[in-house]
């Protein structure tokens, strides 16, 4: 099964966009693990904590400005923005 994943890079000062395409493998007796995600709640005070410690940039400021989002096509699931939170807004799912 082909697959492949976006990742950005640092080249000559700049955050690009690279794909990066990859074949899986799975062995019969291999289990699959589902991924962690991480949300966002209506607890989020804006204060930007998540954004900043952000490794991939995936927490962005919601469209009215009261709470930030996380972009799940971006997130690598680390759990720097969870570990960061002062008020516990990010939850996993």
């Amino acid at each position: 099964m082909f697959t492949a994943l976006w990742m950005t890079t640092t080249r000559f000062g700049r955050r690009e966009p690279v794909l990066h395409k990859f074949y899986l493998v799975r062995s019969r007796s291999a289990s699959v693990t589902e991924r962690t995600m991480y949300r966002i709640t209506d607890e989020c005070i804006a204060c930007a904590a998540c954004a900043d410690e952000c490794p991939e940039e995936a927490i962005s400021e919601s469209e009215d400005g009261e709470m930030y989002v996380i972009n799940q096509d971006m997130c690598t699931d680390c759990g720097t923005c969870f570990d960061t939170c002062p008020v516990e807004a990010i939850i996993k799912e």
